[in-house]
């Protein structure tokens, strides 16, 4: 995979030391999760990739120069009185939006993040979650190639977990590069292609999770009448079936095939409800 971003020998000090000599090569398309106790960098590292703190020392080079960065902090900002779509609007207007493509990324967004019902909505009433889509929303307006995720799971419960966790696997399919802090074992293992543990003002260690060849992904889609020929291309689908409700699709896919099913259950018009690795026991 070609390199996108590479950060080199960087240390943040503030009134102590953050990290020091710390340096990441990251691929285009890859998603990396960083994850170490409070205070080992993890949100400093972020930052500093996304040009919103610079170094101490130390460069980050992107390879591309018309590279765009989206930014998701931990926390969405409070008293926030706007409803979603006005928030977004607002959002995409400060960024040179013209109305027209304006609205159509905004419908697009609110659709594929289940939220085309809320969109009138004041985000002052949404849970945690919800907030938490709205703030990944905005950082998707201008199509960005580097996404930058701050605990995007923190405080939240399984259920709002997981349909984050799908909506995470969704922009991975779509080759979005991806780096996030989190401790979640179980987002680490279904979406992260490398997790880096940070400690002692160092990458500590690295590691690929969950082998391939080990257990399989399970999506589940919402269909209508769509036609359903494509997934014939797909060998590696172990089961196709409609359950109860026949609105619904579930699939079994092995991960190597996972994404390349998502993209096109996506272009087919389909939309999807959940995505997650069942490892074999």
């Amino acid at each position: 995979m070609a390199t996108l971003i590479e950060a080199q020998k960087l240390t943040k000090i503030y009134v102590t030391k953050v990290f020091s000599n710390l340096s990441l090569s990251v691929n285009k398309g890859e998603v990396i999760a960083i994850r170490g106790k409070n205070g080992s960098g993890k949100s400093t590292l972020l930052k500093i990739i996304g040009g919103i703190t610079k170094p101490t020392y130390g460069t980050v080079t992107f390879m591309r120069s018309d590279t765009i960065i989206g930014y998701v902090p931990e926390k969405f900002p409070a008293n926030i009185r706007f409803t979603a779509e006005q928030y977004l609007y607002h959002m995409g207007k400060i960024r040179g939006f013209s109305d027209s493509a304006l609205q159509s990324r905004i419908s697009f967004l609110l659709y594929h993040f289940h939220l085309n019902n809320q969109q009138a909505n004041a985000i002052n009433t949404f849970s945690k979650g919800m907030k938490q889509k709205v703030g990944i929303m905005q950082a998707l307006l201008e199509e960005p190639d580097v996404l930058l995720l701050d605990e995007p799971l923190s405080g939240l419960d399984t259920g709002t977990q997981n349909d984050l966790e799908s909506i995470l696997s969704w922009l991975k399919s779509r080759g979005l590069t991806i780096l996030f802090t989190c401790h979640d074992k179980k987002l680490l293992n279904s979406i992260a292609d490398r997790v880096i543990t940070m400690g002692d003002q160092q990458i500590q260690s690295e590691y690929v999770p969950v082998s391939e060849s080990q257990g399989h992904v399970k999506i589940e889609a919402d269909i209508k009448d769509q036609n359903l020929k494509f997934l014939n291309e797909f060998n590696s689908v172990i089961r196709n079936k409609q359950t109860d409700n026949n609105d619904i699709l579930s699939l079994d896919v092995e991960p190597s095939a996972s994404n390349r099913l998502l993209l096109a259950l996506i272009q087919n018009g389909i939309s999807i409800r959940s995505v997650y690795r069942e490892d074999k026991k």
